[in-house]
C-alpha cells in the first residue's frame, strides 16, 4: 500500500485579490484559460504592473503580481516578484510563505523549509507557515518534523483538516497507523469530501491488514474523484490479498490507463497475474516495474536471475 502526503491540494498558499494570504485550491491547474477566475487573475497582473511603474520600490504591488503569476501557474514569475518584495522587505512574512510554498510546488523542499523558518521566526503563530512547513518536511520524509508542525498549526486551528491529514501523513510515515487513521477520521467529520483522507486512510488500514476496510476507504475516494490512480491501485492490492485477482486486475488496468508509468499499478498486476497462474504476463508486468525503476520488482526479478 502507498501513502500519499497531502502537498498537492493543500500547498499553495496564495491571494491574488484580498489582503490575507489563503489556500488556493488548484485553480492555476486546472481552470480553462478563458475562465473568469484566469481573466481576474490577468487583470491582476496588468493592474500591479502598472502600480510597479508608479512605485517601484513598494513592497505590496510585487506582491499582489506575484499572487497573481502564482494562481496563474507561472511560477518562476511569482516567484521573482516575492524575491524582490524581499528585497525591499525582508521580514513579510506573508510574501515568504508564499515563495516557500511555490518552492513546495516545484519540489525545492528545502528552500521552501528555508523560507518557513523565517516567516515562523517572525510570526511564530501562524497557522498557514506552520502548515505549510509540515507539507515540506513530510515531502522530505522528515516525519517528526512534520508531525510536530502539524501538531502546532492544530493547536491555533483545531478544525484544520488539511493539518490533519498531513499529521496523519506524518504519523503514518513514522509507523504510528493507529494515530494517522484517528487523524484521518477527524479530518473526514471535518471536511466528508476530502479526497486525500479517504485515499490516505486506506492506506493505513492495508499497513494493518483491514482489506475490506481498504476497499471501502478507496470506493469512496474514486467517487469523489474518479482518476484517482492510487486509489485504485490500494484497492487492486487489497482485492489481490482477498482472492479477487480478477477484479484487481480491472483496477490496475485502470490505473494504468490514467497513468501509463505507474510501475506499482505494473507490480499489482503482476502479482495478480501470478495468483491467475498467467506467470508470463505476470513477469511482462514485473519487468514494467522495473524498468520504471520500482525497487521491490527489480530485487524480484533479480532473485529470479530474470534480466529486464
Amino acid at each position: 500500500m502507498y501513502r500519499l502526503f497531502a502537498v498537492f491540494l493543500f500547498s499553495l498558499a496564495l491571494s491574488c485579490l484580498s489582503t490575507q494570504s489563503a489556500i488556493a485550491t488548484g485553480i492555476a491547474a486546472g481552470a480553462k484559460p478563458n475562465t473568469p477566475e484566469i481573466k481576474a487573475y490577468k487583470e491582476a497582473v496588468q493592474h500591479w504592473t502598472g502600480e510597479i511603474k508608479k512605485n517601484p520600490k513598494d513592497v505590496e504591488p510585487y506582491y499582489r503580481r506575484g499572487n497573481a503569476y502564482g494562481n496563474l501557474g507561472d511560477y518562476k514569475r511569482a516567484i521573482e516578484d516575492y524575491s524582490r518584495a524581499l528585497e525591499l522587505n525582508p521580514k513579510e512574512p506573508r510574501v515568504l510563505v508564499n515563495r516557500g510554498n511555490l518552492y513546495g510546488k516545484q519540489g525545492e523542499h528545502k528552500r521552501a523549509i528555508e523560507d518557513l523558518n523565517r516567516s515562523i521566526e517572525i510570526k511564530p503563530r501562524d497557522t498557514m507557515a506552520l502548515f505549510s512547513r509540515c507539507v515540506a518536511h513530510g515531502a522530505l520524509e522528515q516525519y517528526k518534523e512534520a508531525m510536530e508542525d502539524c501538531t502546532r498549526a492544530l493547536e491555533l486551528q483545531p478544525k484544520h483538516a488539511g493539518a490533519l491529514v498531513n499529521r496523519g501523513a506524518a504519523y503514518a510515515g513514522l509507523g504510528k497507523h493507529k494515530e494517522a487513521i484517528a487523524d484521518y477520521d477527524e479530518a473526514i467529520k471535518l471536511d466528508p469530501k476530502n479526497v486525500v483522507a479517504y485515499y490516505n486512510r486506506s492506506s493505513e488500514y492495508g499497513a494493518i491488514g483491514d482489506y475490506k476496510q481498504v476497499i471501502k476507504d478507496a470506493d469512496r475516494a474514486l467517487e469523489l474523484d474518479s482518476s484517482n490512480d492510487a486509489a485504485l491501485l490500494n484497492r487492486g492490492n487489497a482485492k489481490v490479498k482477498l482472492g479477487d485477482a480478477k477484479g484487481a486486475i480491472k483496477d490496475f488496468d485502470r490505473a494504468l490507463g490514467i497513468n501509463p508509468k505507474y510501475a506499482a499499478a505494473y507490480a499489482g498486476r503482476g502479482a495478480a497475474y501470478g495468483k491467475l497462474g498467467e506467470q508470463a504476463k505476470a513477469m511482462e508486468d514485473y519487468k514494467s516495474a522495473a524498468r520504471l525503476g520500482l525497487k521491490a520488482a527489480q530485487d524480484f526479478l533479480k532473485s529470479q536471475n530474470i534480466t529486464w
